[in-house]
């Protein structure tokens, strides 16, 4: 994805995460692009809002959230997960 279509993902999901907050689909898709650049830190916030609108919607971002953190912490959110 060239820098500029980048730049319009991450302008049009976060328009809409202020917009539907407790839509998780668009929380999710916001949260793989926060990854794919790099933002870990707000990428587990829209996570964990995500997960408590919506815990067993999808197993994925528990596996994403489960890659940013460490030891017995990351062993539970994978089993959640999966």
């Amino acid at each position: 994805m060239d820098k500029i279509k980048l730049e319009k993902a991450v302008t049009l999901l976060h328009e809409g995460v202020k917009r539907f907050p407790t839509d998780t689909p668009i929380l999710d898709l916001y949260t793989d692009l926060l990854i794919q650049l790099g933002e870990h830190d707000k990428a587990k916030e829209y996570i964990n809002q995500s997960v408590a609108l919506n815990p067993n919607s999808d197993g994925r971002k528990y596996l994403n959230l489960a890659e940013m953190l460490e030891s017995q912490e990351a062993v539970q959110v994978y089993r959640t997960g999966i």
